[in-house]
């Protein structure tokens, strides 16, 4: 799969059998009552090695289909504001250099969803590997969505 961002064409790769990032670079969180503002009526769930690469499957799709739809804006701006030409939408996503956040839960239909936090810079004070957070501004820095892996819906997508 490839994907194009500012111009620049890099190869995605994702192996069948192994997740492709480092323990360093996220964190499955344990839903607590604390964090109920993700869900409601759920319990909590665990990972296993097969669903964080379906996710990241399902993940590099969307981020795909979101970006066309990024440059299709942009070029319609562009066309539409001659004097005031962009680069960039400022709402393209990425995934390189990105750390991540997975809380995965168990909805009332007994059907498995996750809530995904992506962020490029980790807030000071912060144990990321274990406190959810969610930012009010930062751009495309910062991200986050739902997938339920019952379905293979990708819902509400949030960027900053």
């Amino acid at each position: 799969m490839y994907m194009s961002c500012k111009g620049q064409n890099t190869s995605v790769e994702t192996k069948k059998d192994s997740f492709p990032l480092a323990k360093t670079e996220y964190t499955i969180l344990p839903f607590s009552e604390n964090r109920g503002y993700y869900f409601k009526n759920v319990k909590e769930a665990t990972l296993s090695t097969k669903e964080l690469i379906e996710i990241e499957e399902l993940l590099q799709k969307m981020i795909v289909a979101h970006n066309s739809a990024q440059a299709k804006a942009l070029v319609k701006y562009n066309k539409e504001n001659p004097l005031y030409q962009e680069e960039e939408t400022g709402d393209e996503l990425e995934t390189n250099g990105f750390k991540r956040q997975y809380l995965p839960v168990i909805n009332a239909k007994e059907e498995k969803e996750v809530w995904i936090n992506f962020f490029c810079k980790v807030p000071k004070n912060l144990n990321w590997k274990t406190a959810a957070f969610s930012t009010m501004s930062g751009g495309n820095c910062y991200y986050r969505f739902k997938i339920n892996l019952s379905t293979k819906e990708i819902y509400e997508l949030q960027i900053d």
